[in-house]
């Protein structure tokens, strides 16, 4: 029995094709006029859905360990069995055979020769199922499969004559199907995810290998497909999560909750800190904390708050979210600095309420930027540089008055005290310059002597005493000179000496002493 025939006889005793088809495959070998090897012929029935590629490789593995337990034949042997095996009339081929020449040159076991194969035409044989279990007890025998393989796959139709394998193998596809050629490539390729997007060699499948490649296509598609859904659940879940956090915290920083607020913020960014509007998040936490000194109204705090946030929310994309509330925030805090400065006389709190102007300007568009406010701040920051020198001033000119009235120069330090009070007329009540002025008296009256000499007062009066005597005069009093009860101050206007109490500036006497200029008429401002 050569190997062709074995592995026809393999197919049947392992009730891989029924005994009718195994008979056809026989006959149809037998009839072809060139050699049909096992390998060609499980290429055909693999490509028919007769038999699977695993079956196969089983059937050829098997029939390779039996020819090599067998003796090889010699040559002799070879040739004797080719003349002894008779020869077998070509007949014409039915339809769908295959006319297949006999097998001269297959190797096979010892034995002589493989009797030749009855024709279709003589007595078919009868079929030996082997016994098995029915599928179903009420079946009748006749519906059972008739092998394994049909029970693992669709059988494929059967024409009406010639068995249920006719025209399985034409001439030409014997030919093609070499036995050098594997039976299946598909186990030396790659493996993965990759396959299902290669593009390979089209090619013939059977029905298992149809549904498997169809089952690994659904399934890693459908793998994919949920890989991709999942992941756009994950992102807006996540999305909705971290939208929602942002607006509790929104909702605190609107409500005037900025420690909240600020809680929140920071949540929000250690959980999604690649958020799209993490940066607005930045922003409103600096604009927070700005907000909690503005609103304490420590105006040096909250400057100094205003230059590390804005050196830190300055750089981020949304920076445009904090316009609106620094044009309200920083014209406040100068102006807050502006008038404490004024409070104090502060020169350092006029710098800094400076440098909240050039905040506003520099961090602020033009068209939101409060003109009318900061033109305030700057009209209240140059009296308050004014009052500050006015102090500075008057250190000065108290000092030099201290140091002529030591000296005995009351008349430089009248002249510094009136220079002062023609500028800053305001501190003609301050206390230090009255203070100084009393000191410079002093050291004029001591410079004053007394002289023992007589002299007769004037006798003659003027022709219209009336007029003489009546002075007409109105003072108005804030309030009395510390320090001058008693003492008589003396005017000058219009050729007339005026004599006034110091204290009050009542008028006390009146006296004409000329239009004409009197060398030795006293001068002003004396006190007696």
């Amino acid at each position: 029995m050569n190997s062709t025939e074995r592995f026809i006889a393999l197919l049947e005793e392992r009730e891989l094709v029924s005994s009718r088809t195994a008979e056809s495959l026989r006959e149809q070998v037998a009839e072809s006029r060139k050699p049909v090897s096992p390998e060609s012929l499980a290429k055909r029935l693999i490509k028919h859905g007769r038999l699977t590629s695993t079956q196969a490789k089983r059937l050829l593995d098997a029939l390779k360990e039996e020819g090599a337990a067998a003796e090889k034949p010699t040559k002799t042997e070879r040739k004797q069995k080719t003349e002894s095996q008779p020869k077998v009339a070509a007949k014409p081929a039915e339809s769908g055979s295959l006319d297949f020449a006999p097998l001269d040159d297959e190797p096979g076991k010892k034995k002589p020769a493989a009797k030749p194969v009855e024709k279709p035409a003589e007595k078919p044989k009868a079929e030996q199922p082997v016994e098995r279990k029915p599928v179903a007890p009420s079946a009748p025998p006749a519906a059972a499969p008739d092998s394994l393989l049909d029970q693992e796959m669709p059988a494929a139709p059967t024409a009406a004559v010639g068995g249920p394998l006719d025209g399985l193998m034409s001439e030409a596809a014997m030919v093609a199907g070499d036995s050098t050629g594997p039976l299946d490539s598909s186990s030396s390729r790659k493996r993965g995810l990759f396959r299902f997007f290669r593009r390979d060699k089209p090619k013939v499948k059977t029905g298992e290998e149809q549904w498997g490649s169809s089952l690994m296509l659904l399934g890693g598609g459908g793998l994919l497909l949920l890989i991709i859904v999942g992941g756009a659940l994950w992102y807006s879940l996540s999305r909705n999560s971290g939208d929602e956090m942002l607006q509790q915290a929104d909702d605190d920083y609107r409500g005037g909750s900025y420690s909240q607020a600020i809680a929140k913020y920071d949540k929000f960014l250690e959980q999604f800190p690649n958020h799209e509007r993490a940066s607005v998040a930045r922003v409103r936490i600096g604009l927070a904390q700005l907000r909690q000194k503005t609103d304490s109204k420590r105006w040096e705090e909250a400057h100094k708050e205003a230059q590390d946030v804005l050196n830190r929310i300055a750089p981020e994309k949304d920076f445009k979210e904090a316009h609106q509330e620094l044009a309200s925030m920083l014209p406040t805090i100068a102006e807050g600095l502006a008038a404490e400065a004024h409070n104090k006389t502060s020169r350092e709190l006029i710098d800094k309420s400076r440098e909240a102007t050039a905040m506003t300007n520099k961090y602020v568009p033009k068209s939101l930027v409060p003109l009318v406010r900061l033109e305030e701040v700057e009209r209240r920051l140059q009296l308050t540089e004014k009052a500050v020198a006015q102090d500075d001033e008057l250190a000065k000119t108290v000092a030099l008055m201290q140091a002529a009235a030591k000296e005995a120069r009351t008349q430089d330090a009248y002249a510094a005290c009136s220079a002062l009070l023609r500028v800053y007329p305001k501190l003609v009540s301050d206390e230090k310059l009255t203070e100084a002025l009393l000191q410079v008296s002093q050291a004029q009256q001591k410079l004053v002597e007394t002289v023992a000499e007589r002299k007769p007062a004037a006798a003659d009066q003027p022709a219209d005493a009336a007029s003489a005597n009546i002075a007409l005069a109105r003072s108005t009093v804030k309030s009395n000179a510390p320090d001058a009860d008693g003492h008589i101050a003396l005017a000058e206007f219009d050729g007339s000496v005026y004599g006034l109490n110091a204290a009050d500036g009542k008028l006390l006497w009146r006296r004409f002493v000329g239009l004409q200029t009197n060398p030795r008429g006293p001068s002003f401002p004396p006190t007696f």
